[in-house]
């Protein structure tokens, strides 16, 4: 078995932001119950006095999957193609990140 990490960045234009973040609300639980789904945690940007500068985005969801299959069946899914499909590609892009300890 090899776990899979994901950063995945959400970047929202301002005018649908509340959906965005209304259907991601309804998307963890969803996400959560897939087969191979450790971990689903959504979490909005907030701004703060670190002395750095923010990487950008709205809303970074962490993900943890049991292998590349059970991710690669999650972005295939109903409700996460739902999701996306609801959004045109200039109100929402997502960039991902896969990521591994060390």
């Amino acid at each position: 078995m090899s776990i899979i990490n994901i950063i995945a960045t959400l970047h929202v234009k301002n005018e649908v932001l509340d959906d965005v973040k209304s259907e991601m609300k309804r998307l963890v639980p969803l996400s959560l119950s897939e087969k191979g789904c450790i971990k689903y945690c959504l979490h909005e940007v907030v701004e703060g006095d670190l002395g750095v500068g923010n990487t950008g985005g709205q809303f970074v969801v962490i993900e943890k999957w049991e292998d590349i299959e059970s991710l690669n069946e999650h972005a295939k899914s109903e409700h996460f193609t739902n999701f996306i499909n609801n959004f045109s590609e200039s109100e929402l892009r997502i960039t991902v990140q896969m990521i591994k300890e060390i």
